[in-house]
C-alpha cells in the first residue's frame, strides 16, 4: 500500500540505526573489559610487588639487626664527639650497668686510664638521677682522681675480706656497687631481687688496683699466683701505654719493641690462667696526644693483640666444627675450660677512638695520654656489650 511504501525507508532506516547500535555496545562492551582488566591487572601486580619488597626488606632489616647485634664493639662509630653504637645493638643506660655489675665481683687492674674508666663507670652508676646525670658528677677531678697514689685509700680496702696483702697488692679503690636504684627507675619485685646485693657470696664487689706496667699484671695473673684473686669471677686489665710513653717506669732500658713482647706474654698467661669461674678483659691501648713518635708502636701493640684474639677464635671456632657430638659428662668438671675457649675477652677501643685522638679531632682529657668524658664513656659501652657478647656465647658459663 501507500503507506507501507512510504514507511519501509523509515523502518530499514530504523534496523540499519538498531545494528548500529548493537555494535557499538558490543564494542563498548569490550573496550569496558579490556580497560577493566588492564586496571585490576596493573592493582594485582602493584600488590604482588609491594608485598614481595615488603618481605624483602623485612627479613633485610631481621638480618641486619640480628647480624649486627652479634658484631664486635670495634665497629662503633663517631658523629661529632657523640658515638653510634652498630645497628642492632642497644645504647646501655645506667641501670644496666648497674644490673650487671652487681652480678659481679670485678677488679679493675691497670694504668690511670683505666682508672678513669673505672671512676666514670662507678659514677655513672651512683648517680641519684638517671634520667639527668650531670656532667660535673662524671667528669670533676675530684671524680677521675680517686685512687691516685696520693690520695688515701678508701675504708674497704682495709677490710680483711678485700685482698691478702702478703699475696696480692693492695686495691687501690675498694666499692661496692651501688643497692640503691635511682628514683626514676619503676623496678618490679621480680627484678629488685636480682639487684640486692647477695652477701653470701659477697657479689658487687667492684675495685681497682694500680699497676702501670704489663710485665706487673702479667706476674698478678701467672696460673700458680691467679688463685689469690679468688674474691673477684671479672678482671679488667688496661695498661701498655707506659711501656712506650715513659719505658724506664716499667724497666731499666726498655725498649719500644718490647712492648708487643710484653703483651704477648701476658695474653698468653691470660689463656692459661682463665676458667669458667674467673673472665678477664683485656683493652687495647690508646694514644698520647701529639705522640706521632710513639704511635707506630702502639698501633703494632694493638695489633698484636688483635691477631692474638682472631687465631683464638679461629682455633676455637675449628675445634666447635669438629665436635660432632658431646655430652655433659665429656665437659670440664673441673671447671676449667679449653685453651681455644680460654676465657678472655677483647674490648678494641683503639680501634675507635683512634679517629678520635690526634690533632683538633681528639677528645682532650687532663693530660696528653688521658681522654675526656665521651671516650670514657665510649668505653663503658664497648665493654657491657662485650660482657655481654662473651655471656651469650657462653664463654663465661658460670656468669649471671
Amino acid at each position: 500500500s501507500a503507506v507501507s511504501r512510504y514507511n519501509l525507508p523509515v523502518l530499514l532506516f530504523l534496523k540499519m540505526l538498531h545494528m548500529i547500535k548493537s555494535r557499538v555496545v558490543a564494542l563498548g562492551g569490550a573496550l569496558t573489559f579490556v580497560i577493566g582488566y588492564a586496571i585490576v591487572n596493573q592493582v594485582v601486580i602493584l600488590h604482588s610487588f609491594t608485598a614481595d619488597n615488603a618481605v624483602g626488606l623485612s627479613s633485610i632489616t631481621s638480618a641486619i639487626s640480628s647480624s649486627s647485634a652479634e658484631e664486635s664493639s670495634k665497629y662503633y662509630s663517631w658523629i661529632g664527639n657523640h658515638w653510634i653504637p652498630p645497628i642492632g645493638v642497644s645504647t646501655y643506660t645506667p641501670s644496666d650497668f648497674l644490673t650487671y655489675f652487681r652480678s659481679r665481683n670485678t677488679l679493675f687492674v691497670g694504668d690511670s686510664t683505666n682508672r678513669r674508666f673505672y671512676n666514670t663507670i662507678f659514677a655513672l652508676m651512683n648517680a641519684t638521677d638517671f634520667a639527668n646525670i650531670q656532667l660535673e658528677s662524671l667528669d670533676h677531678w675530684t671524680i677521675n682522681d680517686r685512687g691516685k697514689w696520693h690520695h688515701p685509700l678508701e675504708g674497704n680496702c682495709s677490710l680483711p675480706d678485700r685482698y691478702d696483702p702478703i699475696k696480692i697488692p693492695i686495691p687501690s679503690l675498694c666499692r661496692d656497687v651501688p643497692i640503691e636504684i635511682s628514683e626514676n627507675i619503676t623496678i618490679t619485685p621480680q627484678e629488685s631481687s636480682s639487684l640486692v646485693v647477695d652477701h653470701r657470696t659477697k657479689k658487687g664487689r667492684i675495685d681497682y688496683l694500680h699497676l702501670d706496667c704489663l710485665r706487673d699484671i702479667r706476674e698478678l695473673l701467672l696460673p700458680e699466683h691467679v688463685g689469690n684473686l679468688s674474691k673477684y669471677d671479672l678482671i679488667v686489665i688496661g695498661a701498655g701505654i707506659h711501656e712506650v710513653v715513659r719505658p724506664g717506669d716499667c724497666a731499666p732500658m726498655h725498649s719500644k719493641k718490647e712492648n708487643i713482647t710484653q703483651t704477648e706474654a701476658l695474653l698468653q698467661t691470660l689463656k692459661n690462667s682463665t676458667s669458667s669461674k674467673l673472665q678477664v678483659v683485656y683493652r687495647t691501648t690508646g694514644f698520647k696526644a701529639d705522640g706521632i713518635d710513639v704511635s707506630d708502636w702502639l698501633w703494632r701493640t694493638n695489633q698484636e693483640a688483635r691477631d692474638f684474639f682472631r687465631e683464638l677464635n679461629e682455633k676455637s671456632e675449628s675445634e666447635s666444627k669438629h665436635k660432632i657430638s658431646s655430652t655433659s659428662d665429656d665437659k670440664h668438671d673441673d671447671g676449667d675450660i679449653s685453651e681455644s675457649n680460654s676465657n678472655i675477652t677483647l674490648v678494641d677501643w683503639a680501634a675507635v677512638i683512634d679517629k678520635r685522638s690526634f690533632g683538633k679531632d681528639r677528645i682532650n682529657g687532663d693530660s696528653k695520654v688521658h681522654y675526656g668524658l665521651e671516650a670514657r664513656l665510649l668505653y663503658g659501652q664497648q665493654l657491657l656489650h662485650q660482657l655481654l657478647l662473651a655471656r651469650d656465647k657462653g664463654l663465661n658459663r658460670d656468669m649471671v
